[in-house]
């Protein structure tokens, strides 16, 4: 981008930053993975503390703190909650387990590298910024991802089914358990906000991929960008269909908090000059080559007098 988008003093700003995280990238990583740990667990521990025997604070830093792999850390994530929900119902404890197992199977099986997206998901579509992630796949990742995103999408409509179990169980504990699974069955099937997220972030993150991979200039603004309109304009329509089930206020503020932390996370991550975009050509033996070169935006350090 050219300077006059960007003052120099956030440029700096960004690269000390910058700096200071390579620096110190080993506990940064751990001080965030940590941190979506805690968050993650705190907020299964409070959606399902149905014993209140192993649960709090104090079980949730240990499990936190607990360095693993992503793929056993996911693993730990969906035991946990099938542990947790056996307190409720043995049977819909199994069910969730079942469905746990498939879909952490295919997780290693077809995206084990992003298999973190599949945690994510849920998390971002109870902070009501669903499309985050999808951003974040399709800037940083490729298009398989969209596997792991899908599969969050189920593990959060899971929990939702268990949670309208729970309001059943309330009214009626002595429902026959063939009833209950079907219940619990039918609100992750027949829930139709499943089958638009599905699309919606299916749309954003390939959007998102192909049009920062173009070659044209502000690529990656430009994706960000579109996808806040289609994910705003594609779930409004949705949400008209559906008769107000989604909040339309929501949806518009979830999708700009995500386009603003996508774009601030591109940021960080790389800027370009296109005020200093170079042609040019060279060959060797075999071919003559057409480059055009973008630098990266960096400020100058000072000069010392």
């Amino acid at each position: 981008m050219n300077r006059k988008q960007y003052p120099k003093q956030m440029i700096r700003l960004r690269e000390k930053c910058y700096d200071c995280y390579m620096s110190y990238e080993k506990y940064a990583r751990y001080f965030l993975r940590f941190l979506m740990a805690f968050v993650l667990f705190l907020l299964i521990d409070h959606r399902f503390d149905y014993s209140g025997r192993i649960s709090g604070v104090l079980f949730v830093l240990l499990l936190s703190l607990i360095v693993l792999p992503d793929g056993v850390f996911v693993f730990l994530l969906l035991a946990v909650s099938a542990g947790k929900i056996y307190f409720l119902s043995p049977i819909l404890a199994i069910a969730v387990l079942f469905i746990s197992l498939v879909v952490y199977v295919i997780l290693l099986q077809y995206c084990d590298k992003s298999i973190l997206l599949t945690a994510l998901i849920p998390l971002a579509m109870f902070l009501k910024v669903p499309a985050l992630p999808a951003i974040i796949a399709g800037l940083f990742f490729s298009p398989t991802v969209l596997l792991a995103i899908l599969c969050g999408i189920v593990v959060y409509y899971m929990y939702g089914s268990v949670l309208n179990c729970e309001a059943i169980l309330a009214k009626n504990s002595k429902i026959d358990m063939v009833k209950l699974v079907q219940r619990f069955m039918d609100g992750i099937a027949k829930n139709p906000s499943i089958y638009i997220w599905s699309i919606t972030l299916s749309i954003v993150c390939l959007l998102v991929f192909f049009v920062s991979r173009m070659k044209i200039a502000y690529a990656f603004e430009i994706s960000i960008g579109m996808a806040m309109v289609i994910n705003m304009v594609f779930s409004i329509v949705c949400n008209i269909l559906l008769k107000g089930q989604l909040s339309s206020v929501w949806i518009v503020v979830g999708s700009l908090l995500a386009g603003i932390l996508g774009y601030a996370l591109q940021f960080f991550h790389m800027i370009l000059d296109y005020g200093k975009v170079e042609e040019l050509q060279f060959e060797d033996d075999e071919y003559y080559y057409y480059v055009k070169a973008v630098p990266k935006l960096r400020v100058e350090p000072k000069k010392k007098a």
